[in-house]
């Protein structure tokens, strides 16, 4: 947490972050019109923790049905929403295995 802190604590930077969700989420676009537009084609692994408060297990479950490409849902228990600092090593390993093949 104090890195994100340290992080967005510096001029512009949480501006920038919160541009995202608001591009993303603008009141004429809604979650439904986004999960409607995404098909994807290329190999997918999703890593989710089963912890994540921001993605629930029902939407990473759902981001399947977007897939037509090979796809793969890695559930990390008991892990939450920044697994590349919560599980670094776990995360590691499946991207070394998902651009091996």
């Amino acid at each position: 947490v104090d890195h994100f802190v340290r992080s967005l604590s510096r001029p512009g930077r949480l501006t920038a972050g919160l541009n995202y969700y608001r591009a993303n989420l603008a009141r004429n676009r809604a979650w439904t019109d986004l999960r409607r537009d995404v098909i994807v084609s290329a190999p997918t692994v999703l890593l989710w923790g089963d912890q994540d408060p921001a993605l629930g297990r029902l939407q990473a479950e759902d981001t399947a049905r977007h897939m037509t490409g090979e796809y793969r849902l890695e559930v990390l228990e008991g892990a939450g929403h920044w697994l590349q600092f919560e599980r670094p090593d776990e995360v590691s390993r499946s991207l070394v295995d998902a651009v091996s093949k």
